[in-house]
């Protein structure tokens, strides 16, 4: 893009693009981090098992590492939400956000980012059978979910308020694949970070 064409963005705009790229890098940091922080708990809970004598101080160390796990979940539900909602936003102004959004949300499943937020920030309403999609609260699996073995044929039902983890896949409310999500903000982020940029800098980038 050339000094002529360029058009300085709106400030509303502006916060667009800044929040697209903030919260995409955001979406990889916190997903990265919630499954580091899942996997020494995990790791934890084989340890009280396999040194009993330790199993007091393993077991509290334990039950604080299940709680940070779930700061670390709504964390990321935050930054995945946000990021979708700013790539959005910005696809109405720029060229070239449609596709990244559509992609998004083919990835992680349309909706479901919004859902898993806004239930999890009012679970109160919706463990009542309450709040704006009470429908959409409980999850069942689709049977394509998993077409690799041995989970093609493994179905679960699960609340936004759950998680099920299967070893390639952590799914938060049974349904946001939080490996996916990394998997496809590290693909699309020079992309997005590009078209961000050229927007914002354009003097910079070119």
């Amino acid at each position: 893009m050339s000094k002529k064409e360029w058009k300085e963005p709106t400030s509303e705009q502006w916060t667009y693009l800044h929040g697209t790229l903030l919260w995409s890098k955001g979406t990889i940091f916190q997903g990265e981090r919630l499954l580091t922080t899942f996997n020494k708990s995990n790791e934890l809970s084989t340890m009280l098992f396999e040194r009993p004598d330790r199993f007091a101080i393993y077991s509290k160390q334990s039950r604080e590492l299940q709680d940070i796990v779930r700061y670390e979940e709504d964390f990321f539900v935050y930054s995945l939400h946000r990021a979708i909602f700013f790539i959005f936003k910005a696809s109405h102004s720029f060229a070239g956000f449609k596709n990244i959004y559509d992609k998004v949300e083919s990835i992680i499943g349309e909706g479901h980012a919004k859902d898993i937020r806004d239930m999890r920030v009012h679970i109160d309403e919706y463990s009542k059978g309450k709040g704006d999609q009470p429908d959409r609260f409980v999850y069942e699996s689709p049977e394509e979910l998993y077409p690799v073995k041995p989970f093609a044929e493994t179905l679960f039902v699960a609340d936004a308020s759950s998680t099920i983890v299967f070893p390639d896949a952590y799914l938060i409310g049974g349904r946001i694949n939080v490996q996916n999500a990394i998997m496809v903000f590290e693909d699309l982020l020079p992309s997005i970070r590009e078209k961000c940029e050229s927007f914002m800098f354009p003097l910079r980038v070119n």
